[in-house]
Parts: structure tokens; C-alpha cells; sequence
């Protein structure tokens, strides 16, 4: 009689055999073939995914991307590789009227994630700091919000966005007839399709240096007399192309207005961003 045996090879299949059985004990016991049982070929399939992890782990990726899921971690931001994330942590999402820099007036999308290690102490959405904090929420279902109301233009922002492979979101954003606005700090690597980028620089966390030529949008926040100096320092950095506003901090707004105003006519490179959404009582 021969006897069918069924293992689990390295790769996670189910491998079968047949060999001859040889007498084990004075009785000469046989056994019939064998079928691989929904537990063991669930296992075959398990074992193969967990090789195929520890193959990218040691390879260019983590192995926490076989999930096809943003995972930050303590506030450090998600490695973008060729896998790319289906959901996302989002704090709000809302329509309303763009109030600041470039876009200030128009009607958009905003899309709010979660997670934010830069610390700004001004910072005016400190509940969006925690990812852990906010449901993560598929990027079919946060395209599908967006769908649901007539204006094409669509705001990630946070937080901090870029802490989360965009990538997929992008895609899908733009798949749907979208144009992607991205308002960042810059202190993490750009991922995703965007058709503006507006760069927030702050102090607390300098922006990275790849995302100097792609800012279509410079915005400097002015708490004090001596941020004009540092906007200067930004504005010499991104490419001429590159807009350039001052926004008062909401705060200190009755001080730094007048500030900005007369700077502005010193130095008309630059353009006033009010934050109009405040004003007119909007999101």
C-alpha cells in the first residue's frame, strides 16, 4: 500500500507524496490517501504570505506593506513604495470655501488626516496631532464623499499629510475628475500625484529639500517681526515660478496685519493670505 502525505513547502503550497510504507511495528498498519483538509490548505496559504513578508522585509520594503496599509507608527511617516495604502486616517472631511493662499475663494474638498509630529504651538487643529486618534477610513469611501458634492477640487491637509503614502488617494481623487491640492510643513517626503503643492515651512520642523522645486505655493505664517526674515530665507529656496503669500497668525492677527501690509508694499513679491474662511464663518 502506499501512503499520500501532505506538507507545507517554504513557499506556502501544498506539496503531496507517495512512498511505500514500511512496517512501523509488528501489525504492518496502512493508511489511507490523504486529502489536505480547509485548515491545512489555509495554512499553506498563511505560511506562503508570511514568507513572502520576510522576503520584502529583507528585501527594499518593510514587511508591514504586505498589509496594503498606511501603518504609521509613533508618529513617524509611512515608507512609500510600490504598494500602496488603502486607508487612511481621517479627522474630517468637509466642503466649503478654500480661505487661504492661492486657491482663497474657491469651493473645495477638504480632506483632513491624522497625524502630525511637527508641533506647532499655534497650530489651531492640535486634535488632528494623534493618527491613533481618528478611525482610518478606505480611500474608496473618502472619494466617495467628495463625489457627493458638485465642486472638483480637492484639499489634503492636516496634520500632517505627507506623514502618509498619498498615493493611492491621489490616484483615485484625480480618477474621479478631481484636481489634488496638498497643504504641507515639507518635513516629510512628497508622495503622490498632486496639481498643487503649497508648502507651509515651519519653524519647528524644517522642510526636506526635495520639496523646494516642486512647491507651486510658498506660505509663510507671521507670528512675529522676525518670521519676515525667515520667509525670506524660503522664498530664495523654491523656484521663481513659485507664488508667495504671508498669512497672519489667527491670534495675533490685529498686531501682524498692519506688519505684513506694509511689507507687502516693500516687497511686492509677496501676496496676503487672510484665512477669508474665518471671516465668513466657514470651515
Amino acid at each position: 500500500m502506499a501512503k499520500v502525505t501532505t506538507e507545507v513547502t517554504e513557499d506556502g503550497a501544498c506539496q503531496s507524496s507517495s512512498d511505500e510504507v514500511l512496517p512501523t511495528n509488528a501489525s504492518d498498519r496502512t493508511e489511507p490517501a490523504k486529502v489536505p483538509t480547509e485548515e491545512e490548505r489555509i495554512l499553506g496559504a498563511l505560511t506562503k504570505a508570511w514568507f513572502a513578508g520576510i522576503d520584502l522585509f529583507f528585501g527594499r520594503v518593510n514587511s508591514r506593506t504586505l498589509l496594503n496599509k498606511t501603518m504609521p507608527s509613533d508618529n513617524m511617516p509611512s515608507i512609500s513604495t510600490g504598494v500602496r495604502a488603502i486607508s487612511l486616517p481621517v479627522m474630517e472631511a468637509f466642503y466649503t470655501i478654500q480661505g487661504e493662499g492661492y486657491h482663497q475663494g474657491r469651493a473645495a474638498y477638504f480632506i483632513r488626516l491624522g497625524g502630525c509630529d511637527v508641533g506647532c504651538v499655534w497650530c489651531d487643529v492640535k486634535g488632528s496631532w494623534d493618527a491613533g486618534a481618528h478611525p482610518e477610513i478606505s480611500v474608496e469611501d473618502i472619494v466617495a464623499g467628495a463625489l457627493r458634492h458638485p465642486g472638483r477640487l480637492a484639499v489634503i491637509t492636516g496634520g500632517e499629510p505627507l506623514m502618509h503614502d498619498c498615493t493611492a488617494l491621489t490616484n483615485q481623487l484625480k480618477k474621479a475628475g478631481f484636481s489634488t491640492n496638498i497643504e504641507t510643513s515639507g518635513a516629510y517626503p512628497v508622495s503622490g500625484s498632486w496639481d498643487w503643492i503649497c508648502l507651509s515651512p515651519k519653524k519647528f520642523k524644517a522642510p526636506l529639500p526635495g520639496i523646494l522645486p516642486l512647491a507651486n505655493e510658498l506660505k509663510v505664517v507671521i507670528y512675529n517681526k522676525s518670521d519676515f526674515q525667515w520667509a525670506e530665507q524660503w522664498a530664495a529656496q523654491v523656484t521663481p515660478q513659485c507664488r508667495l503669500f504671508l498669512q497672519p497668525e489667527w491670534s495675533r492677527s490685529a498686531t501682524v496685519t498692519p506688519l505684513i501690509i506694509e511689507y507687502i508694499k516693500d516687497n511686492p513679491k509677496w501676496e496676503f493670505s487672510l484665512q477669508l474662511h474665518k471671516y465668513i464663518n466657514v470651515p
